[in-house]
């Protein structure tokens, strides 16, 4: 996430300095520091647009915009055992927070991380597993990471490992709700 917020830094100082212009042409009889002030909140509202909101409309960017839910499947290495799942994805310029739930547990991510590996997107994030109390005598609470291909963000696809040595690979498909 630090990598991606440096990588923007040239922007934010180039809008601030170009905001306090405007804000000290607006008001040129105020001091410095009171027009410094009044740029602060400026740079606030135009920061947190952009990073929840905007940015997905900006052509330039290349980050993977991704959907908030998808379903499929995950086969896991725990008796080749086929399951069904739902993920969602709440996702910014700078956040990804994802909810994987099946029908005996619930996961969500600790961290998550968007990045590009020799030209491909991936989606990486390690999660917290908490299974239904019922099958806890089976299945104990876990940790995980999972790693998402991108190159098609409506059909995404990858592999996720545990700490109880178990590890699967998961088929996700775009949903609209």
């Amino acid at each position: 996430m630090y990598k991606c917020i440096k990588k923007y830094l040239k922007y934010i100082v180039v809008i601030s300095i170009f905001s306090f212009i405007i804000i000290d042409s607006i008001f040129p009889k105020d001091s410095i520091i009171n027009n410094i002030t009044k740029t602060v909140p400026v740079l606030t509202i135009v920061y947190v647009l952009y990073s929840k909101y905007l940015w997905k409309f900006n052509p330039i960017e290349k980050i993977p915009r991704l959907h908030k839910n998808y379903t499929g499947v995950f086969v896991s290495t725990y008796k080749n055992k086929k399951n069904f799942v739902d993920l969602q994805v709440k996702q910014t310029l700078f956040n990804v927070q994802i909810i994987y739930k099946t029908k005996e547990s619930c996961s969500s991510s600790m961290n998550a991380y968007i990045y590009c590996e020799r030209g491909e997107w991936k989606l990486i994030y390690n999660y917290l597993n908490e299974p239904d109390n019922i099958y806890r005598n089976r299945s104990e609470i876990h940790y995980g990471t999972c790693i998402l291909s991108l190159g098609d963000v409506k059909n995404i696809n990858g592999k996720y490992y545990t700490d109880r040595k178990t590890t699967g690979d998961i088929t996700l498909k775009f949903v609209l709700h």
